[in-house]
């Protein structure tokens, strides 16, 4: 039994007129040179784990003493210096405290306030701030909110 294909008229086919490469030469020293270096790399790490292994245990036991050591250090350093701390920092309390209550500086803080209430707020700065914190208006939101919850019923 034979198998014949018809084409239509007009279709090109395209046929290799070359005898193709053989590949397998080339693909077959790719592959040499790649388990070449596989072999090569593998060796070379076998040598060094077992150069280095011995080595990288004795930095991290020293490692991890060196970190022992400093913590030790730095917990000493911070009990020692802890209650000086806290007296330098009490000390620096009083100093600004009392830089702060010091006569000039008082004097400074009213120069303030008076160019604040006179300046800044004009002549009617008065007037305003009585508007703003009158006392009355707690009683008036009392009322209002009184009035308003007695309504919604």
């Amino acid at each position: 039994m034979t198998m014949s294909i018809s084409l239509p008229a007009g279709i090109i086919v395209a046929i290799p007129t070359k005898i193709p490469i053989d590949m397998s030469r080339y693909g077959s020293r790719i592959f040499t040179t790649v388990m070449f270096g596989l072999v090569l790399a593998t060796y070379f790490q076998q040598v060094f784990g077992k150069v280095l292994w011995p080595f990288s245990l004795k930095m991290a036991l020293l490692t991890s003493v060196v970190l022992g050591f400093s913590l030790f250090v730095s917990v000493q350093t911070w009990q020692a210096t802890r209650p000086m701390v806290y007296h330098a920092a009490k000390l620096f309390e009083q100093v600004i405290w009392r830089l702060w209550d010091s006569a000039q500086i008082r004097r400074l803080r009213k120069k303030i306030e008076f160019e604040f209430f006179t300046l800044i707020l004009g002549a009617g700065g008065n007037n305003l701030c009585l508007v703003i914190f009158w006392p009355g208006w707690a009683i008036i939101g009392l009322a209002l909110f009184a009035f308003s919850a007695l309504n919604v019923g």
